[in-house]
């Protein structure tokens, strides 16, 4: 029998002990989700209309709401005609004041006196019928609840006589009685919800009116200030320092302009970024602060994955590391992804991850951007993950 050297047969077992030591790369398991991104107004008031329903596919900067413009278009034309007086101002005193325009100044400020009274007159109308609309709401309401309430009670009368009936107990002309009854009480349970409908609908009209009246009055009154100053002008006479004065008062109605323009143009809501309406969150007719979101947007091409490494395990990941992802959607296709972030900190794994046992321990949450794939994966696929574990970054 042959004799093989001990070095040759220890060096074979080294190399296999070697080979069974190469293990499967870890999987790990996550959900695909989308970035969501809050569609916001800027402004607050009445939301005049929405043009996109929930499943609405969006591009960037296309227009998503719309909210009331009449305020905001008073105020460029009250800053509008701030500043066309300003410049005029400015010109007259450049050239001198002229005597002979005092008496047309007076009857500019008793004309603007005279506006301002007019929109305050109707500003007090406006307030008035809204009080009168409150009120009646309130009666309404009152009425409704009375009525629901009447109407329960026969329906209750009914049902107990229906059940009489059925023994024997009571006539059919009794139940017929009872049953015109609760369609009476039905039809002005109606009738009053019909009314609440048609105060809404005045209220909230009334109200749009009120706001444009407050800012007609608050135009009104400027003018009333710009007329008066241009007289007292007028009658001081210039100086190189009222001069400075003007060019200073042109420059500040000038900027009131620029901004109210910028105002009216973000009464048009527009999408930040391209993608889907998730959801709507938001009515027209509705009243919203500024700051409200009127709609939640998923990002278009902006898919990821967050799963949770074991401690042990974290040696392993790296950001900017290649990962891949499969989906039961694509069994036979691989897609890939970046680590874009490491949590700083361990958690306990979530219990929608793994087993009970593995719970209590302690994971890195990290994110994985995916490259490709995002024609055909969606948010809420559920996903399995592997990192790559050479340089060249190999499909497992």
């Amino acid at each position: 029998m042959r004799n093989i050297p001990i070095c040759s047969v220890l060096g074979f077992l080294l190399i296999c002990m070697g080979c069974g030591q190469q293990s499967q790369p870890a999987v790990y398991s996550g959900t695909i989700e989308g970035k969501e991104i809050a569609v916001q107004s800027e402004l607050g008031g009445i939301v005049k209309s929405m043009t996109l329903e929930e499943g609405s596919r969006v591009e960037k900067n296309q227009k998503t709401a719309e909210l009331a413009s009449e305020e905001y278009r008073l105020r460029i034309d009250e800053a509008k005609a701030m500043a066309d007086a300003a410049k005029a101002k400015l010109d007259e005193a450049g050239a001198g004041s002229r005597t002979e325009k005092i008496r047309e100044a007076v009857a500019k400020v008793e004309q603007a006196q005279a506006l301002s009274e007019q929109a305050s007159s109707k500003t007090r109308t406006v307030e008035a019928q809204m009080s009168v609309l409150a009120a009646n709401k309130a009666q309404l309401m009152n009425k409704l609840e009375g009525a629901r309430n009447t109407l329960a009670y026969q329906q209750s009368r009914l049902k107990k006589a229906e059940t009489l009936g059925q023994a024997g107990a009571i006539s059919e002309q009794e139940i017929e009685t009872l049953r015109e009854t609760v369609n009476q009480a039905q039809t002005i349970v109606y009738d009053i919800e019909k009314q609440m409908s048609t105060i809404d609908a005045q209220m909230n009209q009334t109200r749009q009116e009120e706001i444009a009246g407050k800012a007609a009055q608050a135009s009104a009154e400027a003018g009333v200030r710009a007329a008066q100053a241009n007289l007292d002008l007028l009658r001081a006479g210039d100086t190189n320092y009222t001069l400075r004065g003007l060019l200073a008062q042109k420059e500040a109605a000038d900027s009131k302009l620029a901004q109210a323009k910028l105002l009216l143009g973000k009464t048009i809501v527009r999408a930040p970024e391209t993608g889907t309406i998730l959801r709507k969150h938001v009515e027209a007719g509705e009243v919203i602060k500024p700051g409200a979101t009127l709609y939640t947007l998923l990002k278009k091409g902006e898919l990821e994955v967050v799963v949770y490494v074991p401690e042990a395990s974290l040696n392993q990941v790296k950001t900017g590391q290649k990962a891949f992802v499969r989906v039961d959607a694509y069994p036979n296709r691989s897609f890939s992804g970046t680590v874009t972030r490491i949590a700083s900190q361990a958690e306990f794994t979530p219990k929608n991850v793994q087993t009970p046992d593995e719970r209590t321990k302690m994971v890195f949450a990290v994110t994985i951007k995916l490259t490709d794939g995002l024609n055909e994966l969606k948010p809420g696929m559920p996903a399995d993950i592997t990192f790559a574990q050479t340089k060249e970054g190999a499909r497992p």
